[in-house]
């Protein structure tokens, strides 16, 4: 190779197969001004390949066979700039998830779809192929060099975790092939195996901890650890799924109101017509048309936010990146995030601490609800406990008094079951959609510990334990029980009964 090159990596010898995937470069166009000399280093599972001088290769030269070891593998595409000054950095990537080639993500699945897919699942051994045409996108602040780089979800209060439109250019048309070994069979048989190979996995491997660093970390170090920076984006990922909107069909009822109003005027006939509830013996069947429903519903609106492809894209490629500007679904873009200047050492202290206040404050309001929740249960404060379990046995004597009195009126319990399903449909097109005016998910546990901030938790249980059984004198002694303690008359004297 040329001076200066870094060597290309190899793939791990220990990685199993399961077929193949196979890339092939069909075009490039777009890349300057932003690189004067494109070349590309193809990396997929650790195995690397580089492509170059494009306008004198054929598309036989420029045709790369990589390993793969499950469906879920992404090709991750590099571009460097062999005329640049940095010859060894990237200046672009583009990722391809392999599961899009054998199923189109994020579409929402249709008949002829659904029908492909079956024939396709049957093919045996399975292969199939897809031609896209890709940008480069700026590189990410990846937590994992190399197989684990993937795109993530930028901060919001962050704008430098975001990635900067003006770095996208380049326009590259690829082909790309996935095929499956023969003994490996058919789609739906890869994916019965890698469930296997899961559960086997779960049942099999024990947790094991990473080396620990013999290193005096510096303040800086700690700011910039990787896994202080997967803690912060993983309190992220809790947040953005308590605050997402509602999707399926909470949603779809929610978008048209109307649509509840036809469904409970339904169950309204259903019941009154005493085809309500179901007998018991088809309960399963109709829990899983629910599911089923709500996530091809939930599919449909996915496809809705995420928008159509666009598979051609002009030879202006920074243009054409401003032109499809949009937010979309998710925060990627540092533009569609909050203004802020690059932050000083302090700001970063500043920044780290309200970060772990954060972190401690949320999983100490699980916690606490968790533990003082069992505590309840468990008569570990038997004053509490007695009263809320008698007023919960008071709350199911009434509840049981409205059955039997809606049980007389109505003896099959048709009428009933129609206007509950009627009134639940109403409220739920009616009820605040989840995360459009609640900032912390976590607010109802907050509450529930409010009310419950009398019940112990695990840390006053064990306080209770060493107060009362270990700091006793002499050995197997116990504290003196409340029964045997009495008072002198006329002293205020405490007086042990024997």
């Amino acid at each position: 190779g040329l001076y200066g090159r870094r060597p290309l990596t190899k793939r791990q010898e220990d990685l199993p197969s399961i077929g193949e995937c196979t890339i092939s470069v069909l075009g490039v166009k777009g890349c300057r001004p932003k690189v004067q000399q494109p070349s590309f280093v193809l990396n997929v599972e650790g195995e690397e390949r580089r492509a170059e001088d494009f306008a004198n290769r054929s598309t036989e030269e420029l045709t790369f066979t990589f390993a793969i070891s499950k469906p879920q593998t992404t090709a991750r595409i590099y571009c460097y700039d062999e005329l640049g000054d940095k010859r060894n950095a990237p200046v672009g990537r583009m990722l391809i998830p392999l599961v899009d080639v054998l199923w189109p993500v994020g579409d929402a699945p249709s008949l002829p779809q659904l029908r492909d897919l079956a024939q396709h699942a049957k093919k045996v051994p399975c292969e199939a192929e897809k031609v896209y045409s890709y940008r480069f996108m700026p590189l990410g602040e990846s937590l994992d060099a190399g197989d684990q780089d993937l795109y993530v979800a930028a901060n919001k209060q962050d704008p430098s975790s975001g990635m900067d439109r003006s770095g996208v250019f380049g326009c590259v048309t690829l082909k790309v092939q996935v095929r499956f070994n023969a003994e490996v069979g058919s789609l739906v048989h890869c994916y019965l195996r890698s469930l296997r190979d899961g559960a086997v996995e779960a049942s099999t491997s024990t947790s094991a901890e990473a080396s620990p660093d013999e290193s005096q970390p510096s303040v800086l170090s700690v700011l910039k650890n990787t896994s202080v920076k997967q803690t912060v984006r993983n309190i992220g990922r809790l947040e953005a799924f308590g605050t997402a909107p509602t999707t399926g069909i909470l949603r779809w009822l929610r978008d048209r109101p109307v649509r509840a109003y036809s469904a409970a005027v339904v169950a309204l006939a259903l019941g009154f017509g005493e085809a309500l509830p179901p007998p018991m013996w088809i309960m399963p069947v109709l829990v899983w048309l629910l599911v089923v429903t709500n996530g091809l519903l939930a599919a449909v609106q996915r496809a809705e936010d995420w928008g159509p492809r666009i598979m051609e894209i002009s030879e202006d490629a920074t243009a054409s990146a401003d032109s499809q500007a949009s937010a979309g679904p998710f925060p990627i873009w540092s533009g569609d995030l909050s203004k802020a200047p690059k932050k000083s050492m302090q700001e970063m202290l500043e920044a780290f601490s309200k970060g772990m206040g954060k972190l401690e404050r949320n999983t100490d309001v699980v916690a606490s609800f968790l533990e003082r929740l069992s505590s309840v249960a468990t008569f570990a404060d038997q004053p509490l406990s007695a009263l809320v379990l008698a007023g919960g046995g008071a709350v199911a004597v009434v509840l049981c008094f409205i059955l039997r009195i809606v049980s007389w009126v109505d003896r099959s319990g048709s009428k009933a079951c129609g206007l509950a399903v009627a009134v639940l449909l109403v409220v739920a097109a009616h009820t605040k959609v989840r995360g459009r005016k609640r900032d912390n998910p976590l607010a109802p546990l907050h509450v529930a510990n409010k009310i419950l901030g009398c019940a112990p938790t695990r840390g006053d249980v064990v306080h209770y334990y060493v107060a009362t059984r270990e700091q006793c004198a002499g050995k197997g002694s116990r504290a003196v029980s409340t029964s045997s303690i009495q008072l002198g008359p006329g002293t205020g004297e405490s007086v042990g009964a024997g």
